[in-house]
C-alpha cells in the first residue's frame, strides 16, 4: 500500500468519525417541546351536557435531565347547572430519560370541587423502566412511592396517605402522522389496599398541519373509596382536542 494510499484511508477513517462525533453531540443539544391542547363536547336533546378540557405542557429533555412542567383544567355543566371543575398541575424530573432505568421525582397539586378535594399535595419517588425505546415505539413501566396530603371542603379532618403507584405505558406512531397512546395509574394506599385508586386512558392523535394535531381520548377514573358516599366511583370521559405544538 503506497504512502498516498494510507493516507486517503486515515484520513476517510478520520472525517467518517468526526461526522460520528458531531451527529451524537447533535443529538445531545436541549430539546425544547411544548403543547397546548383545548378539548370540548356538547350534547343536546334531551338532556344538555356541555365539558370543556384545557391541556399545557412544558418540556426540556436532554441526555441528562428531562423536566416537565404539566396544566389541566376541567369545566362541565348539565342542564346549565355546574357538574364539574378540576385543576390539576406539577412538576417532574426525569434523571437519563432515554436510559433503560430512569429515577424520577415528581410533585404535583390536585382540587376538585365535586369531589370534596380542595387541595391534595402528592409527592412522588420512583423509577422508570423502559423495556423497548425507538424512535417510533415506547414501552415502559413505572413504580414510585407517593405520599399525600389531602384538604377537604366538607370532610375532616385533613388526611395523610402513603401510596404505591404503578404506571405502564405505551406509545406507538402509526406513519408519519399518527400516534396511539394507552396508560393506567394503579395507586393502593400501603396501609389498606382496598383503598386505591385506578386511571386509564387511551388516545389517537393525527397531525392536521404542521403544528397542528387532532386527538381523540378516552378516560376511566375509579376512585374505591370517595371521601363523601354521595360521591359516585366511577368517572368517564370521551374528549376530542385540537393540540398546538410550538
Amino acid at each position: 500500500m503506497s504512502r498516498n494510499t494510507y493516507f486517503l484511508y486515515v484520513l476517510l477513517y478520520l472525517l467518517t468519525n468526526s461526522y460520528n462525533v458531531f451527529s451524537q453531540e447533535e443529538e445531545k443539544k436541549d430539546l425544547w417541546d411544548t403543547k397546548l391542547s383545548l378539548g370540548t363536547y356538547f350534547y343536546t336533546g334531551n338532556t344538555e351536557k356541555f365539558d370543556l378540557v384545557s391541556d399545557f405542557q412544558l418540556v426540556r429533555k436532554d441526555t441528562i435531565i428531562e423536566s416537565n412542567l404539566f396544566f389541566k383544567a376541567s369545566y362541565g355543566e348539565v342542564e346549565k347547572i355546574q357538574n364539574k371543575q378540576e385543576f390539576s398541575g406539577g412538576l417532574k424530573f426525569d434523571y437519563r430519560p432515554w436510559s433503560v432505568f430512569s429515577p424520577f421525582v415528581l410533585v404535583s397539586l390536585y382540587n376538585n370541587k365535586f369531589k370534596d378535594i380542595e387541595l391534595r399535595i402528592s409527592s412522588f419517588l420512583g423509577a422508570k423502566y423502559s423495556f423497548y425505546m425507538t424512535n417510533q415505539s415506547d414501552l415502559s413501566i413505572s413504580a414510585a412511592i407517593e405520599y399525600d396530603t389531602e384538604r377537604f371542603y366538607e370532610s375532616s379532618p385533613n388526611k395523610e396517605k402513603f401510596r404505591l403507584s404503578i404506571r405502564p405505558r405505551i406509545l406507538q406512531n402509526i406513519g408519519k402522522n399518527a400516534e396511539f397512546s394507552a396508560l393506567c395509574f394503579y395507586q393502593p394506599n400501603l396501609k389498606d389496599f382496598d383503598d386505591y385508586n385506578f386511571v386509564g386512558s387511551i388516545g389517537l392523535s393525527t397531525k392536521l398541519l404542521q403544528k397542528i394535531s387532532l386527538k381523540l381520548s378516552y378516560t376511566y377514573d375509579y376512585e374505591s373509596m370517595p371521601i363523601l358516599e354521595t360521591i359516585k366511583k366511577t368517572d368517564t370521559s370521551f374528549i376530542t382536542s385540537i393540540v398546538l405544538n410550538f
